[in-house]
């Protein structure tokens, strides 16, 4: 479109009397158009206004530690807990703001994370992480929900009733 806006152009300054536009003119100004933001005649002109977004909230909803306390008011273990660095984030996608925490019933050193994520994208990168590793290997299953923008993933040796317990804490988060 662009380079047609220039090729048009050419023909009318040559159609004016001008002389014509030589094929270096019209390169030139073709490089002119694509390399430099210039509007075209037929576009209208950017606002200078700043767009408000209409109503749209904010895909980061909560946090990991709004998460955690839905699971200490609903009375589920959170044991000791702490904020993630990378290594808790082991070979997974380093994204997110997480916090790990403990069920001591699982035994030492297990339990699960919780991220809250500022966009959808993130969050469903470590949500395919974390089941394909269990698709690859009953080793690595874990149970994994998503709240809004916070992903739970917990241990797959907590058995399946108690995880669902900490889905629906997780779930009541904003009621």
């Amino acid at each position: 479109m662009k380079y047609l806006f220039a090729i048009g152009m050419s023909f009318v300054l040559a159609a004016c009397g001008t002389q014509p536009a030589s094929q270096e003119q019209v390169d030139t100004a073709v490089a002119a158009i694509f390399t430099e933001n210039v509007p075209l005649a037929t576009e209208t002109p950017a606002s200078t206004e700043t767009q408000q977004p209409t109503n749209t909230p904010s895909f980061a909803a909560f946090t990991a530690q709004q998460a955690i306390d839905a699971f200490e008011a609903a009375g589920l273990a959170t044991g000791a807990y702490y904020p993630m660095t990378k290594d808790d984030y082991g070979i997974g996608p380093y994204v997110g703001v997480g916090i790990r925490f403990l069920i001591p019933s699982l035994g030492v050193d297990k339990g699960g994370r919780v991220v809250a994520f500022d966009n959808e994208e993130d969050m469903e990168l470590l949500r395919s992480y974390y089941e394909e590793l269990g698709r690859q290997s009953a080793l690595f299953f874990s149970w994994v929900y998503v709240h809004q923008n916070v992903l739970l993933q917990i241990n797959g040796d907590l058995p399946e009733d108690q995880a669902l317990q900490y889905k629906v804490a997780l779930d009541t988060m904003g009621q």
